[in-house]
Parts: C-alpha cells; structure tokens; sequence
C-alpha cells in the first residue's frame, strides 16, 4: 500500500455500475480525498492498481457471492489494502453481509456500510461522515502486518490454557465491548463459554439496521439466547443483550435490587463515550462484573475499563497479536496494567473457571 502523506488514493470498485455516482456524491466535499472509480466496462487489473496506488479500495456489491470473495482475495494477494464493502441489500436480506463480514479471513474485507438506510438527508449526512472517518482510519494504518495469516488461517480461536482465577467470588455480570473484527469474534466466544448463569451485555459496533440480523446469526452460531435491549429490561442469568446501535447503555440497580439496563439515545453507531457509559455504571452498580475488551480502533471503553481497574474487579483484553484492528486492546492494556491479555479461547475458558 502506498503512503501519500495526508491525502487518501480511494479506489472505488463499482461492479453493479450504478452505486458510483450516489458514492462519489457523498464523498465529493473530502478535499483531502483523490477518487478514482472502475466499473464493468473499466475492469480491475493488477497493473490499474500499481498505477494509482490507493490507500483504501471500495467495493460495491449488491450481494455476496462466491465471484466477490474470489475477487476481494485476487486482489489481496497482489494488492493487500484494505476492502470496504458498500452494499444496497435491504436491511431484511442482509445475512448474506452479517455472514461476510463474520467471517472475514474468508472474504477479505475489513468494514462495510449499507446504502439501503439513506432515506432522509440527516442519514445520507451520517453515512457521509462514519464512511469518511473509516476511510480516513484504514487508510492512516493499512493492513496489519499478520493479515494474510488472520485471514487464511484464524489460528487465533485454537484453544490454550487461560492465567487462573485470583478468586471464586460470585460473577453477576459481563460487560462487553468490541468494534471492527467483532462481528466473527462474539460468535466463537460466545459458543466457547455456553450459557453462564449471569447476564452478558454486548457493546459491538455495527452498522445501522443490522443489528437484528446480526442476533439472529448470533443465535444460530452460539446457541445461546441472544435478545435485542430494551431500555429497563431486567438482566437475567443465561442471557446475553445486545445493546441497538442507536442507542448507548447504562446499568443500573432497582429497588428490589436486580439489574436493568438503561437507554440513552445516540446518533450513529457506538461512540466511545457510550462504552464508557457502559463500563463505569457496571462497575458502579454490579457487585462482581468481569470485564471484556474486544477488538476495534480509538480509545472506546478506555476510562470506563479504567474503572474497573480501579476496584479491583476482573478485565479482560483480547491479545492485540489476534486482533483484526489492536488499538483497542492495546489502550486498554496500556492504561490498565493489572489487565489480563488473552486469547479468545482463554478468555472463553477464564468465564467458564468463573461458574
């Protein structure tokens, strides 16, 4: 991948012929942004991409199939810069992306980001703005050095013996938090450690009206029973909660003494100040909750894992080595030194000792 100091080479892969001009449209106002579109009639070639040399290729796809994941990996073995997918599936057949991007070893693709949801211009202004930002952030770091292995391989998910427990004391709740790369990960985790007889919430960014889908496929790779959130829901052992991408969460203790979660509205997908949220009220409101730091980019989750350090409470980090994106992670553990870096298969076994 080419470096050109601070303007960003966006190659944008138009395979239907009829996304470009919606696409160029949204990205026209980024002046630090030098665009270049190839369709049906201009096909992509290895010699085309040596020539611009883009930070970032977008491709867009109006489903995936077998043609698009030999496509995206053609292009990674001669190329390897990061694939964002742009597709205009409906929200009601988007499995076929939910599958994709939870499986990206196979397909190649680092992010993807529905046109289906622009039906106002306060949507089409979001889009324009998350859609920038991610381009702008694969474009600064690139591929990791170890994608080709995590994509080929996924030898991050063979299973290795985790640090023991420092104490037996009851787990009331897990929080966790995961962004870009999380999507396959929570899968794998989740059908590793089983249901737990306290309640699991979930912090994973994810585009909006995927949410839904992505529980179903949850619940199809996990076994377990995966709801959406309500805001005032009780936390019941043997679930796990996926908080709405609309929405931030809060834990808080009723009355009568049991767990809820709580809402606040946010635009967008999952901010950082929304993870804090999350993570500071659990330690403040939970009487023994374990901690959990997935994947993704930013400093999201950073004061409110702190908080947990802070009191003692358990936290785990994803081994950054694993991670699709290791930011996160690699915070976490910075400002965090009593945390616990683990592999996916470590942290499952870590949750299933604490039973």
């Amino acid at each position: 991948m080419a470096l050109n100091g601070d303007i960003t080479k966006l190659l944008i892969l138009d395979r239907p012929g009829y996304f470009r001009v919606l696409i160029q449209n949204l990205l026209k106002s980024q002046s630090d942004m030098t665009i270049r579109v190839l369709g049906n009639h201009h096909p992509l070639s290895k010699e085309a991409l040596l020539e611009f040399q883009p930070n970032v290729l977008l491709l867009t796809i109006d489903s995936v199939s077998v043609d698009v994941i030999r496509l995206t990996r053609t292009i990674l073995d001669f190329y390897p810069c990061p694939i964002i997918l742009i597709h205009g599936l409906a929200n009601s057949n988007c499995s076929q992306i939910i599958d994709a991007m939870a499986t990206p070893w196979q397909n190649g693709a680092v992010d993807c980001f529905p046109l289906s949801i622009l039906s106002s211009e306060m949507d089409t202004e979001r889009l324009r703005q998350e859609l920038s930002t991610c381009i702008r952030l694969w474009s600064r770091r690139g591929l990791p050095p170890y994608f080709t292995h995590f994509y080929q391989n996924a030898t991050w998910l063979q299973n290795t013996h985790p640090p023991p427990l420092k104490d037996k004391t009851p787990i009331d709740l897990t929080i966790i938090a995961s962004a870009i790369g999380g999507l396959g990960i929570l899968p794998q985790l989740l059908k590793q450690i089983g249901p737990r007889p306290w309640p699991i919430v979930i912090n994973q960014k994810i585009n909006d009206g995927l949410s839904l889908e992505y529980i179903h496929h949850l619940k199809n790779k996990s076994g377990l029973q995966i709801l959406s959130g309500e805001s005032g829901q009780i936390l019941l052992p043997e679930t796990v909660i996926l908080i709405p991408s609309e929405f931030c969460g809060i834990i808080r203790r009723d009355e009568q003494g049991f767990l809820r979660l709580h809402f606040q509205y946010q635009s967008g997908c999952h901010t950082p100040m929304g993870v804090d949220f999350l993570f500071q009220s659990a330690s403040e409101n939970a009487h023994h909750p374990i901690g959990i730091v997935l994947t993704g980019f930013g400093s999201e989750g950073e004061q409110g894992a702190a908080s947990f350090f802070k009191k003692g409470f358990p936290l785990l980090v994803q081994n950054p080595t694993t991670c699709l994106a290791d930011e996160l992670p690699k915070r976490a553990i910075q400002h965090n030194p009593d945390a616990l870096c683990m592999t996916i298969s470590q942290i499952a076994n870590y949750l299933t000792e604490a039973a």
